[in-house]
């Protein structure tokens, strides 16, 4: 009997440091959790500063797409999952473009739902908008002009320093046609010179701004912005935009003399 009430009271010893081991489980478990989420960040992020290498960016939609399948309502994964695919769907074929940026788009919406004040996910829901209207047509376009510009008008209640959110805008009023939609090109360049008052030596952002200011047929000013952008340095993570863009400044300046 004795022994039996031992083995019975050992039992019950073994059984309370099982409950307390799985509670510490628990504890640490929600560590690692966040931690793990950390880690597809962090890896995906790495991936990103190498995306002159198209490898590295399917790399990181892998990553990205790993990290969802665990957490798949993690903010921090979706809206980096809506930038690698908005960049893959711009480098792509054009008949590749379309499920790319609708992915994209898929993705971005998805993050504004998660975290429904988040700035990234606005900010990206607003461009690849944007970029799926575009590629799909002009009156698919269009008709997206304004959610995408509410999308950004989001991004920048959120954080009213957010040059590229203003840049984004500039772009969408500077082409859309004033007669139909709300086009307006001294609306595009109040927003172009926002995002250069926050940042001034982005070289995409002076390309835009000197575009509208040859719409506007001021060519004074455009040559401005073109001259200034060819003396700056281009992005050393991903030149090939850079480049391009100064590429497009040159062609723009002879276009533009005499005028």
């Amino acid at each position: 009997m004795e022994v039996r009430g031992i083995a019975r009271r050992s039992v019950a010893r073994v059984m309370v440091l099982i409950a307390l081991t799985v509670g510490s489980i628990s504890v640490v478990g929600g560590a690692a959790l966040a931690a793990t989420i950390q880690d597809y960040v962090a890896q995906a992020d790495e991936l990103h500063r190498g995306r002159a290498d198209a490898s590295k960016m399917e790399a990181q939609v892998k990553v990205l797409e790993e990290g969802l399948a665990a957490f798949p309502e993690s903010y921090d994964i979706l809206w980096r999952l809506a930038r690698a695919y908005e960049f893959l769907g711009g480098i792509a074929a054009k008949e590749n473009k379309l499920p790319l940026f609708e992915k994209a788009k898929g993705y971005a919406e998805r993050a504004t739902k998660a975290i429904p004040d988040g700035l990234d996910g606005w900010y990206w829901y607003g461009l690849t908008i944007g970029r799926w209207g575009e590629t799909r047509g002009i009156l698919q376009s269009l008709s997206m002009a304004g959610p995408m510009r509410d999308a950004l008008e989001k991004a920048i209640k959120i954080d009213p320093g957010h040059a590229p959110s203003y840049h984004v805008l500039g772009v969408l009023y500077r082409e859309l046609p004033g007669v139909i939609s709300f086009g307006n090109i001294n609306k595009a360049i109040e927003y172009f010179e926002k995002a250069i008052s926050l940042n001034p030596d982005d070289i995409g952002l002076r390309l835009d701004m000197a575009k509208a200011f040859i719409k506007k047929k001021n060519y004074t000013k455009a040559r401005e912005h073109l001259h200034y952008l060819l003396t700056l340095p281009s992005d050393p993570e991903y030149p090939a935009s850079d480049e391009a863009s100064k590429e497009e400044a040159r062609k723009l300046l002879a276009s533009i003399e005499g005028k």
